[in-house]
C-alpha cells in the first residue's frame, strides 16, 4: 500500500461508510474503488476531488503531500452543516454498533441524540436564514 490507500482506506473507514457507499459517491463500480484502496489505479482527478470533498481534506492529504486534515492547518472552511449530517446519518445506520465514550449506546440514548442533532441542524438553519433576511 502507498500512502493514497492507505489514507482513502482509513478516512472511509472513520466515516462508516462500506466501499459500495463511496463506489456509489463517485458513480464507479465496486470493484474500481477496491482497485483505489488496493492501490492498484488511482482514480481520475475529478473522482478525487469527490472524495477530497466528501471526506474534508484536500487532493494534496489525499495523495500525501501533507500530512494535515481538516483539523489542521490547511483548510479553513469547514462545513458543520455537512459534519452534523454525517454524524446523524451514522446514528441512523449504524444502530447496533454504536459506542459512545467507550459504552454501548441504547437504543433510546440513541434516538435522543439524534432527535438533538436534528434540532441543533433545525436551529441552526433558522438563524442563518434570520442572518439573511
Amino acid at each position: 500500500m502507498n500512502i493514497f490507500d492507505k489514507r482513502l482506506k482509513a478516512l472511509r473507514k472513520e466515516k462508516g461508510k462500506t466501499q459500495q457507499n463511496i463506489a456509489d459517491l463517485l458513480n464507479v463500480q465496486r470493484s474500481t474503488y477496491g482497485e483505489y484502496e488496493r492501490g492498484k489505479i488511482l482514480p481520475p482527478m475529478d473522482k478525487m476531488k469527490v472524495l477530497a470533498d466528501y471526506f474534508g481534506v484536500s487532493i494534496d492529504y489525499l495523495i500525501g503531500g501533507k500530512n494535515e486534515t481538516e483539523f489542521g492547518t490547511e483548510i479553513t472552511n469547514i462545513d458543520v452543516s455537512g459534519q452534523l449530517k454525517t454524524a446523524l446519518n451514522y446514528l441512523k445506520e449504524n444502530q447496533g454498533k454504536l459506542m459512545f465514550d467507550g459504552e454501548k449506546l441504547d437504543n433510546e440514548s440513541r434516538e435522543l441524540l439524534i432527535q438533538s442533532l436534528e434540532n441543533g441542524l433545525k436551529m441552526a438553519q433558522i438563524i442563518k436564514n434570520n442572518k439573511n433576511d
